[in-house]
């Protein structure tokens, strides 16, 4: 499935998300059409949490990785894809500079939602706009096809926010004013959103808090294919 991604940057993301869970690691390209892999992983051998069999909330016990490039600070991480960008150039105008490279992003399942945002928002500063997310499509979801032609302000939306409950070490579902118990209700809520969109394409909003899981995110986006995805950025990365 092919979802465009909107958000609130100086230049606009593609994400692609694929309706096959299992699809092959990315190899580094050619010239022509870099693609890389880029993950964010656990990274830390003695982590209490782990051994625990619990979720690691411990930033510095988590890594990125570009291709076989591993990435220990956000520095780091920075210059990486400034370097790539730069490394592949495809137009550098008034309209600002983009990169060719496409970039396969693996977040591991419990990798922190801020973790993944802060690895879009610097590709995007790189000129790294084309981000591929290899999701799987809820066997039970609503399925449309994207409507042709393009978006505007007045389409409607689905926003979906998801919250982290420290407490209880889970992740709630809120539309509207409303939580929601189980996914069931959350199907049944995007299916009743297509179907009051009618022929209008519907734009779903991911809002999500920092600390909620990557696997949490993916889950909401995979119960809603045909529908344009927007994320709702609660930090911004320089």
């Amino acid at each position: 499935m092919t979802m465009e991604l909107s958000a609130s940057l100086a230049i606009g993301l593609l994400l692609l998300a694929c309706a096959c869970a299992g699809s092959p690691a990315a190899k580094r390209q050619d010239e022509a059409a870099p693609v890389f892999d880029a993950y964010v992983e656990h990274r830390a051998d003695d982590c209490a949490a782990r051994a625990a069999s619990a979720r690691c909330l411990d930033e510095s016990h988590w890594q990125y990785r570009i291709g076989d490039r591993v990435l220990r600070t956000h520095d780091e991480l920075r210059s990486e894809l400034r370097a790539l960008g730069h490394r592949f150039p495809e137009s550098d105008d008034e309209h600002g500079f983009f990169s060719t490279v496409t970039l396969q992003m693996r977040p591991q399942a419990d990798a922190s939602y801020a973790s993944v945002q802060r690895l879009i928002q610097l590709a995007a500063a790189a000129g790294i706009v084309r981000l591929y997310f290899p999701l799987a499509t809820d066997p039970q979801a609503t399925r449309r096809a994207q409507p042709a032609g393009s978006y505007s302000p007045g389409d409607p939306e689905l926003r979906v926010a998801l919250h982290w409950d420290d407490h209880n070490r889970r992740t709630k579902i809120q539309i509207g004013n409303s939580f929601l118990q189980d996914a069931a209700e959350l199907r049944a809520a995007i299916a009743s959103a297509f179907a009051a969109a009618g022929d209008r394409p519907l734009t779903l909003v991911v809002d999500a808090a920092d600390l909620v899981p990557w696997s949490e995110v993916a889950r909401v986006i995979g119960m809603a294919p045909g529908a344009r995805l927007e994320f709702a950025f609660g930090q911004r990365f320089q």
